[in-house]
């Protein structure tokens, strides 16, 4: 197998890992524990590290004490990296090895953490270099999976303008390429010289994958991707372009995993379901119901309503009422004063009409 092969694949292996890193740091307030990707030939596992201590070192100590054929290490662990104004972001960092290989790949994803106000990634992932092997080199062949891409089979439905929507079903056992690909295959969709001719409409269904143990890894990649092709450049140029809206919903074995539609005049925050309730137990949903409520009422909260918006799609989904505390709180006297006013203000005006009616027919 060529070098070039083998650094394409650290690469691929790498991102998938820090992908999960970012998946683990994403609903949480606190610091990400630092973890070990180790694999052999025939097995891949994940192993946490103590926070206080050197990860590198660390791992160096496992792979020694362990004595596995391994093939592949990854250590993974929240830094901080500096933005062109020299000032910190938080940022997951990843240092990635392959024991045949004199040189390793470090890489690192910037982000913002929730407790700031949402989590979000910062830009895309940045390649910091190529450090030296801190772990015994080897002489093996590692049977290397290369990760083919996802494979797509797409139908195109004409509507009732002639132009088309986009459905398309794919198939992979990496979340990391399922989010690339549907990525990549948006944005040549509303960059190609066709462009015109799509409604805005995508609907895209994953199907089943017995391989795909972690959905919830799945649903935050697909949300993310399509959150960030919604929000993109190119998306906009074709909005502006085509004066039409982008609507984009992404199943897994057709469950609903993230939907997300947007306008031209449409702010990018106020993007459809930028919350993934499915992964909430029904205790969760209701505490989060009574907190986005009350934000709600008390602020005028447009986010809010719109959070809202989403949760009670996710009671409806599952069949389950929301909270009894829904009606105590929603209605309260000042707005059923108001609803009799008008009430009873429209049917006097409605009397008076019809008494102006029937006197002009006499």
């Amino acid at each position: 197998m060529s070098k070039n092969s083998l650094n394409n694949h650290l690469y691929t292996l790498a991102k998938s890992v820090l992908n999960e890193g970012l998946y683990k740091r994403h609903d949480t307030d606190k610091m990400l524990i630092p973890f070990i990707f180790l694999k052999t030939n025939t097995t891949e596992v994940i192993k946490n590290l103590a926070s206080d201590k050197d990860p590198l070192a660390l791992s160096q100590k496992i792979s020694t004490s362990d004595q596995q054929d391994y093939t592949h290490i990854i250590i993974t662990h929240e830094g901080f990296l500096k933005d062109e104004n020299g000032n910190r972001v938080d940022a997951i960092i990843v240092h990635a090895f392959n024991l045949s290989q004199k040189k390793g790949l470090q890489i690192a994803q910037k982000f913002n953490p929730k407790n700031t106000g949402e989590f979000k990634k910062i830009g895309s992932i940045e390649t910091l270099g190529t450090p030296d092997l801190i772990f015994k080199l080897k002489n093996f062949f590692a049977k290397i999976d290369l990760k083919k891409e996802a494979h797509f089979k797409t139908e195109v439905k004409t509507d009732h303008e002639e132009l088309e929507a986009i459905h398309t079903i794919l198939t992979h056992d990496d979340p990391s390429i399922i989010s690339e690909a549907i990525t990549n295959f948006i944005l040549e969709k509303l960059s190609n010289n066709e462009n015109e001719r799509y409604n805005g409409l995508f609907e895209i269904n994953i199907l089943k994958n017995e391989s795909l143990k972690n959905i919830g890894l799945l649903r935050f990649l697909c949300s993310n991707a399509i959150n960030e092709v919604i929000g993109s450049e190119t998306s906009n140029i074709w909005m502006e372009k085509t004066k039409r809206k982008i609507h984009i919903t992404c199943h897994y074995n057709n469950s609903l995993l993230h939907e997300a539609r947007r306008s031209k005049n449409t702010p990018e925050k106020f993007q459809l379901d930028a919350n993934n309730y499915a992964d909430y137990n029904l205790k969760q949903l209701d505490k989060e119901f009574k907190s986005l409520l009350l934000e709600a009422e008390k602020n005028s909260n447009i986010k809010a309503l719109m959070k809202l918006s989403t949760l009670n799609f996710e009671y409806n989904r599952r069949g389950v009422v929301q909270p009894k505390t829904m009606a105590k709180t929603h209605i309260n006297t000042d707005n059923i004063s108001l609803f009799r006013t008008l009430i009873i203000g429209s049917t006097v005006i409605l009397f008076a009409f019809l008494a102006w009616l029937f006197l002009m027919k006499m």
